[in-house]
């Protein structure tokens, strides 16, 4: 499970993809003011503090939830002064999913991305529907190279499964980011 919400939200958002174990029947099966025991976070997939550097956040299919967490406290909190989240960045997030049922939180990413000019949103799809109006395909090195101007100066965020990770990362490191600019949050088990 991910956490999906800034850390200043009252109410604990995670997000997981429904799948078949016995641990998920449970979690499902719960209702509200039934009590969990909760532990973590755990992990260290946090912005940087650099404002001269942008952000690029790169997630496939239910990796979009430890970034979602990134977004909303970096936009929630761009007008507080502390070195703790990152400030003053530009944040370009680029969302890979195969059909827009699978796109968890695409209409409040939409409207976040409409709201702060800091923030630029670039939805893809491998299996479009034809009402679809985001980008077509998998995340490569064009789609990259049109939305991005220099990225060997930009700091890259990936999460999502394993694979998704590693090949997202190779298009990284082949168009000449370095290794020190990668930060990825791979999903095992999907």
């Amino acid at each position: 499970l991910s956490v999906a919400c800034a850390h200043s939200e009252k109410t604990l958002t995670v997000g997981t993809r429904e799948r078949r174990s016995v641990f998920k029947e449970k979690l499902f099966a719960l209702k509200g003011g039934d009590r969990v025991k909760i532990l973590g976070p755990f992990g260290s997939f946090l912005l940087h503090h650099n404002t001269k550097k942008p952000a690029i956040l790169i997630a496939g299919g239910i990796g979009i939830t430890p970034v979602m967490s990134r977004v909303q406290e970096s936009l929630n909190y761009s007008h507080v002064l502390t070195p703790r989240f990152n400030l003053g960045n530009q944040i370009v997030l680029f969302y890979s999913n195969h059909a827009v049922e699978d796109a968890a939180f695409l209409d409040e990413l939409g409207e976040m991305a409409s709201r702060h000019k800091s923030f630029a949103f670039v939805p893809t799809l491998t299996e479009p529907n034809k009402k679809w109006r985001g980008e077509k395909g998998r995340i490569d090195t064009k789609m990259l190279t049109t939305y991005l101007k220099g990225p060997k100066n930009k700091i890259f965020y990936i999460a999502g499964t394993l694979s998704f990770v590693v090949g997202v990362q190779g298009v990284l490191l082949n168009l000449g980011v370095p290794d020190d600019n990668i930060r990825t949050d791979e999903f095992p088990g999907y």
